[in-house]
């Protein structure tokens, strides 16, 4: 009784008009084949293939602008397509539509081994990046198993068995170039993110956990020093035992504090040189 309804219920119709629009512009990269659309309807999920209407093979930013714009125009779905190896099922066509294959959006644009940071394009695979990389001494730190794309992995928050580490896709994109669905482009962050140094899978909320957890052991330590001296330490003033920092001199009130800094500094750092 409470059975879904079937995925065909949910397929949209396919424009002919659409579909001439874009065979004029893309040509052959455009196919409506049986074989390359089951390619594309399916994925590592446990979800029955669900196959676009046809697919568009994109090279540029600007090609996928079109596509989508086009597609707008005809109230027709989208789906970007990358390597084909998530397991969370975004990638089938469950309303038709087109599928837009990145694969051959697969440059690197620049690398900055300075600034620890590379631009890619979205249908690289991180085991292509790697190999871009390892003439640097740096690598791509994020392993989900497959040799997925870039763009994919972005889209889905792709970790692994190195995220404890150097954190998930979340912490490890500095900026993204992004077509909205009305075929806007849009450009978001920027490599000024590293703060201090820090590699990009710093996240600045760790420097701020770290300022005041650093504030407080600073606070507590000087609270101990302060009491230790006051319950312990005393000096020798004319052959009389009185409270450390009693001084004849004007400087006593000083040099009480200098000592009681070095004492904390100590206390939160006992490997420190003892000067």
């Amino acid at each position: 009784m409470n059975h879904p309804a079937e995925p065909s219920a949910f397929r949209r119709p396919f424009p002919a008009a659409l579909l001439d629009a874009l065979k004029e512009k893309f040509a052959d990269r455009v196919s409506t084949s049986q074989a390359v659309r089951e390619h594309h309807g399916r994925d590592e999920s446990p979800f029955d293939p669900q196959l676009p209407d046809a697919v568009v093979y994109a090279r540029s930013t600007d090609e996928v602008q079109s596509i989508v714009k086009v597609c707008a125009e005809h109230d027709t779905p989208i789906i970007p397509y990358g390597n084909g190896s998530s397991l969370e099922g975004h990638l089938l066509a469950v309303q038709g539509g087109v599928s837009i294959d990145l694969s051959e959006m697969k440059d690197v644009i620049a690398i900055n081994a300075e600034d620890l940071t590379v631009t890619v394009q979205p249908g690289i695979s991180r085991k292509q990046l790697n190999e871009a990389l390892k003439d640097t001494g740096l690598f791509f730190p994020i392993d989900p198993g497959a040799d997925a794309s870039i763009g994919g992995m972005t889209a889905t928050r792709a970790s692994g068995t190195n995220a404890v580490r150097y954190g998930t896709m979340r912490e490890n994109v500095l900026g993204l170039t992004v077509v909205t669905a009305d075929g806007r482009v849009v450009k978001t962050g920027t490599r000024a993110q590293i703060v201090g140094g820090l590699r990009p899978h710093a996240p600045v909320r760790r420097l701020r956990r770290h300022a005041r957890r650093h504030h407080r052991n600073h606070r507590a330590a000087l609270s101990a020093a302060r009491s230790h001296f006051r319950r312990h330490l005393h000096v020798s003033v004319d052959g009389r035992r009185r409270p450390f920092g009693h001084r004849d001199d004007s400087n006593g009130r000083a040099d009480r504090a200098r000592r009681i800094r070095r004492y904390a500094r100590r206390a939160r750092d006992p490997i420190a040189t003892r000067t």
